[in-house]
């Protein structure tokens, strides 16, 4: 919901560097602002704050805000969901609030309960929490990394922080130089951002479900993780009907507490199996919030009817009963914003799906909505991706279940091969394959028995790369290993930090229903057959959401990803902008740039395959690397002065 920035140290930070941190977070916060500098001893405390109101929109909102008993200062992003339930258990300790404000409830908390608040909080959030008492500081970010949080080292050995990136380099004492080892990893189509590691050198990502403890000189006293989801525990001996209702049961739960806020919220819609299950969840719990009138928003490509989803939209729209807004979406736009989008993503991104969320949520606020309920976290835990059908085909045969092989990948290839007849150029939809045929795993099996008895590794099996909250993958657990890393350090960060800054640029703040830490850490017990069974992917929602929309969308085989027709538009309208960004931009200058490699991929995708994707990184590098080049990101969007060649010493081989 805000932006926000905090500085500890030696040194006092000027009330002008502060407020140009904080304004570099105005889009963040574009409602009211705040500054708040305080003495500790020979150390200073300096804390910005851009606000987005959203619950208790009054001034008794604002930020900075003091605690009651006057010891703590906070600057808080985010919503503490549960903060109605906190709040009553706070009161009946004694604690008055003269607010209704999520923000006055955190401080309350921390003042009964201290750090160990923490995992009292069902929210998104990231803040930094002055303590007099203690002569410290608690920082914190929330389970999975929904709201952002960033920090570098000051010359003089202060410590400072901020919402994006793009605060930092506010600071005259911050310079701005590329990570060339992160950016190595991008041109392998790495998009890293689980890691602490940034594009930019210097920098540091906040670990999500960390929380740190920093001393008024800037001194980091503690960093650690401080929640890991329930991957030990599993569901025994119970039905599965009961475990649908309660999976609905909860979900329900979580949606109703996402929908608090005292604006208008929407809902995105893109017309799959997510996104359709939480309009049709808000349609039934509506009509207990004033003044919520339900509105959804969709990216839709009526010139393109083989990745257009509007004929799914318009199901559920006519199901709900709510409407629908149609963002505007073309590749004459793309180029118009892509400067503005990737100031706003502060790195180069590995699609145009970026755009199309961009142009979502900028129609969202246009149509005066201000949260957006969204479907991300889904495919993490209940097993969405298609490429978890065949590590579940994999868990099948290391614990010889070759029943349940044959018919999940019957059932499976049966339903993707008549789903595909229906389209021209399927594959541009979805993948018509899932896994692999039965009978590559009949060979597996039979060729591993001579493997086992030579004393030579087995094949297919799982790789193993200790992470912290990860389980093993051994014993027919592949894919419990694979949806922890997913959604720990793999495509839930990546989708959360796209997700946070393109709802946020437009000054509209993104909730996700499936990400409720409760939630999550339930589903993470359930067993895998509720999660593929019968050939189905997330089988348990499909059950569970059964009535409340269309079969064919419940029930729908034709999984399609969130992307913009990105493979056309580089065919077409896109052609000559992205030929110059890769042929003639500075990604030519970085050292491990192949341009008669890129010429043969350019050759290929113009003659009809798809390589769309392999070019889009160097399209978006370069953006990136134009913006480092002409110092955009140290002066700001539109200001940056030229500056001199952008280097090849030391840039990634």
């Amino acid at each position: 919901m805000c932006g926000f920035v905090a500085v500890f140290g030696p040194r006092p930070v000027e009330a002008g560097i502060l407020r140009a941190m904080r304004d570099r977070l105005v889009h963040r916060g574009p409602d009211d602002e705040g500054l708040w500098h305080h003495q500790e001893g020979d150390n200073h405390i300096g804390l910005g704050f851009r606000r987005l109101s959203i619950q208790d929109i009054s001034p008794l909102g604002a930020q900075p805000m003091a605690g009651a008993d006057g010891q703590i200062r906070i600057v808080f992003n985010g919503e503490i969901y549960n903060f109605i339930e906190l709040r009553a258990e706070l009161q009946a300790l004694g604690h008055v609030f003269r607010s209704g404000s999520d923000t006055e409830v955190l401080l309350a908390a921390y003042l009964a309960w201290g750090e160990s608040c923490l995992s009292r909080l069902n929210g998104q959030f990231a803040f930094a929490l002055w303590d007099s008492r203690s002569g410290t500081a608690l920082l914190a970010r929330d389970r999975f990394g929904e709201k952002p949080l960033y920090f570098t080292r000051l010359p003089d050995g202060s410590l400072a922080f901020a919402s994006e990136m793009k605060a930092l380099f506010a600071h005259p004492d911050v310079s701005v130089a590329a990570d060339w080892a992160h950016i190595g990893k991008y041109t392998q189509g790495i998009a890293d951002y689980g890691s602490a590691s940034t594009p930019f050198a210097g920098i540091e990502r906040f670990q999500s479900a960390h929380a740190m403890i920093v001393g008024a000189d800037g001194s980091i006293r503690r960093y650690e993780r401080y929640w890991t989801p329930k991957l030990a525990e599993r569901q025994v001996g119970r039905s599965t009907g009961a475990l649908i209702d309660e999976f609905r049961e909860r979900l329900q739960r979580s949606v109703a507490m996402r929908l608090r806020a005292d604006v208008k919220v929407g809902a995105c819609l893109s017309g799959g199996l997510d996104s359709s299950s939480l309009v049709a969840l808000m349609a039934r719990d509506a009509s207990g919030h004033r003044g919520q009138l339900l509105h959804t928003v969709s990216a839709r490509f009526n010139d393109d009817p083989t990745v257009d989803e509007g004929h799914y939209i318009d199901e559920v729209l006519r199901h709900t009963r709510t409407q629908g807004i149609a963002a505007h979406t073309t590749p004459e736009d793309l180029i118009a914003t892509s400067r503005q989008l990737h100031w706003h993503q502060e790195a180069p991104m590995m699609s145009a799906s970026a755009y199309l969320e961009w142009a979502v949520h900028r129609a969202a606020r246009r149509d005066g909505l201000t949260v957006m309920i969204d479907g991300q976290g889904s495919d993490e835990i209940l097993a969405g991706y298609q490429y978890y059908f065949a590590i579940r085909q994999n868990d099948w045969m290391n614990t010889n279940q070759w029943g349940a092989l044959a018919w999940n990948t019957w059932l499976m290839s049966h339903r993707l091969r008549r789903e595909a007849a229906k389209y021209a150029d399927s594959v541009r939809r979805f993948s018509p394959q899932a896994g692999r045929p039965f009978q590559f795993y009949l060979k597996t099996a039979w060729e591993n028995r001579a493997r086992r008895a030579r004393g030579e590794p087995l094949l297919e099996q799982p790789m193993q790369i200790p992470k912290e909250g990860v389980p093993s993958p051994a014993g027919g657990n592949y894919l419990r290993y694979y949806l922890a890393n997913g959604l720990l350090y793999a495509t839930m960060p990546n989708q959360l930090v796209v997700s946070d800054r393109n709802g946020m640029g437009s000054s509209v703040e993104a909730r996700f229903p499936f990400l409720d830490h409760a939630f999550v850490d339930w589903c993470l017990t359930l067993p895998e057959d509720v999660l593929i069974r019968n050939g189905w992917q997330k089988w348990i929602l499909r059950k569970a959401i059964d009535t409340d929309l269309p079969k064919s969308v419940a029930w729908r085989a034709d999984k399609v990803g969130f992307q913009a027709p990105q493979d056309r538009w580089l065919r077409g309208a896109l052609k000559d902008w992205a030929h110059e960004r890769i042929f003639a931009g500075p990604a030519t200058a970085l050292e491990g740039y192949d341009r008669a490699a890129l010429e043969a991929i350019w050759d290929r995708h113009q003659q009809g395959e798809e390589l769309s994707w392999s070019l889009w990184i160097w399209i978006s590098l370069s953006e990136w690397l134009t913006m480092l080049q002409d110092g955009t990101w140290k002066s700001g969007l539109n200001t940056g002065a030229a500056a001199g060649p952008l280097r090849s010493q030391g840039a990634p081989a």
